[in-house]
């Protein structure tokens, strides 16, 4: 949990999601060929907890991102 792909570049930066349920800090923890500027993909354990997560902030967030 907290793990997201990111853009190369960003590949270890922290942030937020103003608006998450869970409070979580995230972590570009990994990239992908998809996965370009602002873009961030979560991982979740399951597609059941992402769908929840999803339907709750939506498909845009804010992101803050941390030192």
């Amino acid at each position: 949990p907290g793990a997201a792909a990111c853009a190369r570049v960003d590949r270890g930066q922290r942030f937020r999601l103003l608006g998450d349920p869970t409070g979580r800090v995230y972590e570009c923890a990994d990239t992908g060929s998809e996965v370009h500027g602002l873009h961030r993909d979560i991982w979740f354990n399951t597609s059941d907890a992402g769908r929840a997560w999803l339907n709750t902030i939506g498909r845009y967030a804010v992101i803050e991102i941390l030192p």
